[in-house]
């Protein structure tokens, strides 16, 4: 059974079609994304008026009548309804301000897109195909998620004194040849606004049909989220945009819209997929490290 056949066709009706390329030009480009200047996209402005409120009580109330892990309800990242970990209620600005280095890399991408999958590829091209290395090493420790702690302390009785020990790593300068490698699920409107203009982005979509599948199961399995419900009550989760990170469609358009920088690389999951020695090669003249599939 495929993943896309475990979602059953009333409940695969209420998700979207994964949007073509095609779709992402026509959609960027309508007036509803066009900044009042028509030169810069609307969400290009958002880290200015980025924003942490508390959500509806009936909203919250849901939220955490099916997620049996969580203390206390997530937060809205505003002006979008971003659905973000309650910790953000105090700490969004640190990561508004999270200090950058040219020799950084960011690895984006909305949950279960396969952000954990190319961490990997992205560490073994930037230190030479070094098997041996990266099993001495936790990956979180060679690459850290710099809002672990915050997803970590949607489950603690008290979420804002919970030791910040991942985005205190990542914050450190690595002194390594590779440079910082950092991977973030955060939405554009709450990373460092210049983060591209400084340092390098890969940023990773795929299928919603296979994401909600995946995260599914990790909410249902990870004890800091423990869904209660079943598939179709996960999917409408999915679709109202009521689980962490959401929305999934705005946050796969907010990266769709900045394509075209230069230090910008956006990857399919499906890419990967089919070909992917193809898509290696064009990661790897990305990041400038060509000689990692030569090893």
């Amino acid at each position: 059974m495929t993943l896309r056949q475990t979602v059953s066709p009333p409940e695969a009706q209420r998700l979207i079609s994964f949007p073509s390329r095609t779709a992402f030009d026509r959609i960027s480009s309508s007036p509803k994304f066009q900044s009042r200047s028509g030169t810069d996209t609307f969400s290009t402005l958002l880290p200015t008026m980025a924003s942490v409120e508390e959500m509806d009580e009936a909203r919250g109330e849901l939220i955490l009548e099916n997620f049996k892990g969580y203390t206390h309800p997530p937060v809205l990242g505003k002006p979008r309804d971003w659905i973000l970990p309650v910790g953000f209620q105090a700490r969004f600005r640190e990561f508004l301000e999270f200090p950058l280095y040219s020799t950084d890399v960011f690895l984006l991408g909305h949950p279960k897109t396969g952000t954990t999958w190319v961490q990997e590829m992205i560490w073994l091209l930037k230190n030479d195909c070094d098997v041996a290395a990266s099993s001495r090493e936790l990956l979180l420790q060679r690459f850290p998620h710099i809002e672990l702690d915050e997803i970590i302390a949607q489950s603690a009785e008290e979420p804002f004194i919970v030791p910040r020990s991942f985005l205190k790593a990542a914050m450190a300068e690595q002194l390594g040849k590779s440079g910082r490698l950092l991977k973030s699920h955060l939405p554009f409107a709450f990373l460092p606004p210049f983060l591209m203009e400084i340092s390098k982005v890969v940023y990773i979509a795929r299928n919603p049909y296979d994401v909600v599948v995946s995260y599914y199961y990790h909410m249902k399995k990870m004890h800091h989220h423990e869904f209660q419900g079943k598939i179709s009550d996960f999917v409408d989760f999915f679709v109202e945009g009521n689980l962490l990170f959401s929305p999934f469609h705005q946050h796969v358009l907010d990266a769709w819209e900045r394509r075209d920088s230069p230090n910008l690389h956006f990857l399919f999951y499906e890419d990967l997929k089919k070909d992917l020695r193809k898509e290696l090669g064009k990661l790897a003249e990305f990041l400038d490290h060509l000689e990692g599939l030569l090893v």
